[in-house]
This record gives C-alpha cells, structure tokens and sequence, in this order.
C-alpha cells in the first residue's frame, strides 16, 4: 500500500512561511512601538525636570531658555504621541496579517489531518478485507475430512 501523502504539502509550507514572515512583522512592530513609546516617557520626563529646575532666584536667561526647551519638549511630546498612534495602528494591522495568515494555516492543517484520518481510515478497512478474503481463502483450501 502507497504511503499517505498530502497534495497541498507546499501550499501549506508557503503558509508556514507566510505566517513565521507575518509573525516577524508584528514582533517588529511591536518592538518599534516600545521604543517609541520609552521616547515619549524621556520626553516627559525631560518636561518634569525642566519644570522643576525653577527654583530659587532664576537668571532671565536660564527661565528665557527653560521655555524654549520647554516649547520644543512640549512640540516633540505631541509628534511622539501621535507616532506612537501612528505605531499602534501598525501593530493592529500586522496582527490582522498574522491572524488571517494563522487562520489560513491552520484551515490547511485541518485539512491535511482529515484527510490522514480518512487515509488511515481507507487503509484500515483494505487491511481488513485483504484479512477477511486471506481467511476465506484459506477456509476453502481445507479437505473435508471422513
């Protein structure tokens, strides 16, 4: 008897492939999103000390130049913010692609299993009929004997 053997085989290595890729692209998306977020917690760290520095007599140069450090973090805090939204809209559409592309795996990995339980299924029931023939076969070699 010929051995099982899966006729979508490559069909489902290119979908093996194409999830790990998707995979890859939502981890990268992720780890974008990370550091992009870690910026905008400096950014808002570096508003807080700038904030907190005026203390005491302060120069009118250092308070001139505290708020334009100040305006800028403040411009820089509103891009990173929408960067990060901009990333986090990256990160549902990678792991859109990655579900979709899990999904289609897994459909033909279903697949592939049904049809080894009905090939395994096929090959039982010839077993058993080659064995039932064998048996009648060999009931009718014998003599009755007197």
């Amino acid at each position: 008897m010929k051995k099982f053997k899966f006729r979508l085989e490559r069909v489902l290595q290119f979908r093996t492939a194409v999830k790990d890729e998707k995979l890859r692209e939502l981890t990268l998306k992720n780890v974008k999103l990370r550091e992009e977020q870690d910026r905008l917690s400096a950014l808002e760290g570096a508003m807080r000390r700038n904030q907190n520095e005026a203390e005491g007599v302060v120069l009118i140069e250092s308070f001139y130049m505290r708020g334009l450090y100040s305006s800028r973090l403040k411009e820089e805090i509103v891009n990173q913010r929408l960067t990060i939204i901009k990333c986090e809209e990256e990160v549902r559409e990678a792991m859109a692609a990655y579900i979709e592309a899990s999904k289609e795996l897994k459909s033909l990995t279903t697949l592939k299993d049904r049809k080894r339980t009905e090939y395994l299924e096929y090959v039982a029931h010839e077993d058993a009929k080659f064995l039932d023939e064998l048996a009648t076969q060999k009931g009718n070699t014998f003599k009755a004997q007197s």
